[in-house]
């Protein structure tokens, strides 16, 4: 009985020990496990060569409260600036329209003269109204200084800078971009024309409206000589003497009325 139970102890654990694995190759396993779980910690892909976790943790988006990630914006700062700076355009200075009436024989509205600004130079349109047409122009347009007269401080239409004649029925001119006025500065406009009214004939020189470019001009202009004689005799005749003096004087004042107007870039 007693070598019966020993044998049958000697076979349970010869069973035993031939199903168990080996402690070396436990151990083997355990450390291998153990290091690849550190080099590769659960949730993070592996490259395929070296094995290094992918992605920086710190580049990777924050989730938000429902799961989403959260997108910060980055501003460009050039960008910002620029709009920060604005339109140019709409800080320039502009000149506004002028606009005065086209006065015939000094005392006939017949239309209009406008001066504009279209993309920084300055237009000047003639305009006739009713029956008035218009014949002639000659314009000037710059310094206070640099306009055409003669000795007597009258304009000179023939040098002035534009001028041109038009064909019967001519209601309306326009000089384009004809000068560029700086900010702060004026220029003057000396706006001549020639009308016709196509209903009587009459013929009328016609400006501008404004300041009269020739305030007058005049002279004058005297003299005076006079003479006497006299004589006589002792012969008892009486005696005679004579005189005559004259005199005399002119003056003038041809002040015209030409006008003109100021226009400023303001």
């Amino acid at each position: 009985m007693t070598k019966n139970y020993l044998l049958v102890l000697l076979m349970s654990t010869a069973l035993l020990i031939s199903c168990s694995p080996d402690y070396d190759e436990l151990v083997s396993i355990t450390e291998t496990n153990t290091d690849q779980l550190n080099r590769n910690p659960i949730g993070e892909e592996t490259g395929e060569e070296t094995g290094d976790p992918i992605g920086d943790p710190i580049d990777d988006p924050i989730d938000g409260p429902n799961g989403d990630p959260i997108v910060i914006p980055i501003v460009d700062e050039d960008d910002d600036a620029s709009n920060d700076q604005g339109n140019d355009a709409d800080n320039e200075t502009t000149v506004e329209d002028v606009i005065t009436d086209l006065m015939a024989g000094q005392n006939i509205d017949t239309g209009s003269v406008t001066v504009s600004e279209i993309d920084g130079d300055l237009d000047v349109t003639y305009q006739t109204d009713g029956d008035w047409e218009i014949l002639e122009i000659h314009l000037f347009i710059g310094d206070i200084n640099d306009i055409p007269t003669n000795n007597g401080g009258n304009p000179q239409i023939g040098q002035f800078p534009y001028s041109s004649t038009y064909p019967s029925g001519t209601t309306s001119v326009v000089f384009s971009d004809l000068i560029n006025i700086p900010a702060g500065e004026c220029v003057w406009v000396a706006a001549h024309a020639v009308v016709r009214n196509t209903v009587t004939g009459q013929e009328e020189t016609a400006w501008g409206f404004g300041d009269p470019i020739n305030n007058g001009s005049g002279n004058e202009n005297g003299g005076g000589n006079g003479n006497g004689n006299g004589n006589g005799n002792g012969n008892g005749n009486g005696g005679n003497g004579g005189g005559n003096g004259n005199g005399g004087g002119n003056s003038n004042n041809n002040g015209s009325w030409a006008m003109w107007f100021e226009v400023c870039n303001n």
